[in-house]
């Protein structure tokens, strides 16, 4: 047998895939480690990412604080949202708008104004809403969607009420991912697909308190409980959002590396190439 068929009848080998044995269907591994906390939460009920913040809205009571966090999780303002709210949820939709849910204002979704404690009604959702609910837009931005008894309810764009899914999430918290609905119960993460509600996948959330509320899904991460009622822990199961505009450090690297490839081609133009007679 030549080399080439040699080649051919060897068994492939892959380099650095090892933990493509424990991707599944929706997440990328078996069980991953938080990789971003916020403290200070003051027992956070929804994250949502915008502009490179995140805001977090916490509950409790009708002057519960929304509170701002920078990128890499440093606290930078709170205020008590007007109106007062009690956050069941915070979201933004494809343009980085800002929506909530609360516990008092059961049937309205509202929108945040120029300031990031100020937020108006938006609209109003049909039938039958639980007032502990959260809801969330869908991926593609085109309907919200609430869990209650673990039943999906879908609304379209103004209010009024597409279809409904039963599935066993548990609690009144969860979040999208894609196509996907995402449900801690412990520190369990369930993933269901959003056409049949079945579990299509589930992963580990080391540390994670698997609460009831303030499940959410932003800039790539998972937000959910952390060690206590006053934290939130984030596990990167997704994309974080591209920087437009490279760090310092990112600029200094970019213009090494020109300087490198401009060295190398300067010292190829160099080298001459003779022939033998």
């Amino acid at each position: 047998m030549n080399g080439f068929l040699k080649a051919l009848a060897m068994p492939a080998i892959v380099i650095g895939m090892s933990s493509a044995a424990q991707a599944g269907v929706v997440f990328s591994a078996s069980s991953f480690n938080q990789s971003l906390s916020l403290s200070n939460t003051n027992f956070a009920t929804g994250v949502a990412y915008s502009a490179g913040t995140y805001e977090v809205g916490s509950g409790g009571n009708s002057g519960s604080p929304i509170t701002t966090y920078t990128s890499a999780g440093v606290r930078t303002a709170s205020s008590t949202p007007n109106p007062q709210l009690d956050f069941r949820s915070l979201f933004t939709d494809a343009s980085g708008a800002v929506y909530a849910h609360g516990y008092n204002n059961t049937n309205t979704i509202y929108k945040q104004g120029s300031s990031y404690n100020i937020f108006t009604a938006y609209v109003t959702l049909q039938g039958s809403v639980d007032n502990q609910a959260t809801i969330v837009l869908n991926s593609a931005g085109t309907q919200y969607v609430g869990l209650s008894g673990g039943v999906l309810t879908f609304w379209n764009l103004n209010g009024s009420i597409a279809r409904t899914l039963s599935t066993s999430m548990s609690g009144f918290s969860f979040a999208i991912f894609g196509n996907y609905g995402l449900n801690a119960q412990g520190n369990t993460l369930f993933a269901y697909d959003l056409t049949s509600g079945a579990i299509v996948d589930q992963t580990t959330l080391n540390g994670a308190g698997g609460s009831s509320y303030g499940q959410s899904y932003a800039n790539g991460y998972f937000f959910t409980q952390g060690s206590d009622s006053n934290s939130v822990a984030a596990y990167q199961i997704g994309a974080p959002a591209a920087s437009a505009v490279p760090e310092p450090a990112s600029w200094a690297m970019m213009i090494g590396g020109f300087g490198m490839v401009g060295g190398a081609l300067r010292r190829r133009a160099k080298v001459s190439v003779g022939f033998a007679a």
